[in-house]
Parts: C-alpha cells; structure tokens; sequence
C-alpha cells in the first residue's frame, strides 16, 4: 500500500508500509520504524534520538556503528555554542580533514583537528584529563596552549620507561633556556667590579644544567679571600662538578680548574687542584679574561 501525504498531521497510531511525504509531518508522540528509513532531504531532530543499529551518513550502508563518508572540507564538526558552559569541560569544535589522496598512504585518515575557542572564537588551550566520576573535575594531564605549544602540569612530562633501563627514572619533565649574570666574589670580601662584559646563559633539560659564562673587567678595586664566580642559576645537587675551561687571560696567576661544590650556586677557581691551590681576589686585574663552560647536575 502506498500513501502520498500533502500536508496537515497523521491520525493517532496509523500502520504504512510505504510512506511519501511531500509537505510536512508532524507527531506529537513515539515513532517506531522496523524498516529501512531513507530521507534524501533535510532530517531536523530537536528531542532525543535513540538509535539502535548501525548510521551511515553519505554512504548507502554502514559496516560500524557510525560510518560517515563525505567530500567536505570538514567531515565532522561538535561545536558548542552555549557560553555559560565551563570551557575545561567541552571541545569547541573536532574537525576530521580528508587528505589530498597523492603520495604514499593515499586513501589514510590525514589529520585530525582538535579546537577549543571561547564565545568570541578566539582559540584558547586545549586540554586533555584524566578519568573521573566528577564532571569538571577531571585532572589535567596535558594541553596544547593557544599559541600552539605542549605543555604539562608540573612533574610531570614525556615517559620513556618502555625503554626499560636501570635508571630511577626515565621521566622527561622538565626543559628550560635563558641568560643569568654571573659575577666576582670573594670569601674575605667581595672585590668592587666594573666588567665591559658580564654574560652567562643555560639550558636545563631534565637535571642537567648546561651553561656558558663571559666575564671581562674594566676596573677591579679591593676583595679577599677565596674567589669565586656567583650568579649560577640552579642550585648543584649533592655531588661535586667540574666546569671544563674555556679561555683566561690576563689574571695575576690565572685559574687551571673551576668547581661547583655540592649544594652551592657558585664556581670555586683554582690554580692547582693537586695543591688544593686556589685563585683569590688578588688575581684579579684589569682586562682579565674568562670564559668558560660545562655541565652539572641539580
């Protein structure tokens, strides 16, 4: 039986077995479809949809429980548009971007674009949690930041430990750059320093500390005692290190060894390490030259 319906609302509880439909249709309560459904136009659902089989969106059958196949730049997008929704809780927008179908690999899944943007649009930090039983409450394991970086939670970081080794940890959490000042001082009394150049830098990566240290004086009045070069911008940990030399000229005696003794941010200088000799304050004098480098560990 066939039935063409042009407008107006279906009696209560009718039985088809084929249906067209060009105006509208409207129900007011359940509808149960045991056949096949097949809209070639628009489906607006506004209530609760319950689907129990297989949904195929572009093509004619679905071999999973969601198959979707389609030429458009975006393939799937969530987006949502409630701006009283706390943004740590939802993704803005997934976008799934087909690939371009040339090289090795044609035909493979190319991308797949995670967007987290406030009200306005503006992209903000995506960010990734662990599991919880408290909505909102989910603790950050990851996020990439709006500006395009991955960032951690302090202590936490990149795991190696499927490359099992004998370490006590083969965890990388930590990475850092930048400058610190060093500078001339002494255990009797610190010399008055003027230096045409005073430049250090470091890169930490884990517990290793790598730094470099440019010193040149202009004028040096006064001092006493053991020198030594402070400023270092982590702390040693609980081992001597050693400093490998870089260049010096122009010290009154000049320093062979340079040490970070454990626990301390400064560099001892010595002449002799044999003798346990080391530079004092007096070595110092106009248009010395030191540059050294090394690593320690924190």
């Amino acid at each position: 039986m066939s039935i063409k319906q042009t407008g107006g609302v279906f009696g209560r509880n009718p039985t088809f077995n084929d249906v067209t439909i060009e105006g509208q249709l409207t129900f007011d309560g359940d509808i149960d479809i045991n056949s096949d459904l097949k809209i070639d136009g628009d489906l607006e659902v506004t209530g609760t949809s319950s689907l129990t089989g297989n949904v195929a969106i572009g093509p004619s059958t679905a071999d999973t429980l969601l198959h979707i196949s389609g030429d458009a730049t975006a393939i799937i997008r969530l987006e949502n548009t409630d701006t009283s929704v706390v943004l740590d809780e939802v993704i803005g927008a997934v976008e799934f971007e087909k690939r371009d179908g040339s090289g090795a690999g044609a035909g493979v899944a190319g991308s797949v674009k995670l967007i987290s943007a406030n009200s306005t649009g503006a992209e903000t930090a995506l960010t990734f949690g662990t599991s919880s039983t408290a909505r909102g409450n989910n603790a950050e394991a990851a996020r990439f930041t709006s500006s395009g970086n991955l960032a951690f939670p302090s202590g936490q970081g990149i795991d190696f430990s499927a490359t099992s080794g004998t370490g006590t940890s083969e965890l990388l959490d930590d990475y850092e750059e930048g400058s610190w000042t060093p500078y001339y001082g002494a255990d009797g009394g610190s010399p008055t320093v003027t230096y045409s150049t005073q430049s250090g830098t470091y890169t930490k990566i884990g517990r290793v500390v790598t730094v470099t240290c440019s010193l040149v004086i202009n004028t040096v009045v006064g001092g006493s005692g053991a020198l030594r070069i402070y400023g270092l911008p982590f702390v040693n940990g609980t081992n001597s290190c050693g400093l490998t030399n870089g260049f010096v000229y122009n010290f009154v005696t000049s320093p062979q060894q340079y040490n970070i003794g454990a626990g301390l941010n400064s560099i001892a200088l010595y002449q002799n390490t044999l003798t346990n000799t080391g530079s004092t304050a007096a070595d110092l004098q106009a248009s010395a030259y030191l540059f050294i480098s090394g690593s320690y560990i924190v």
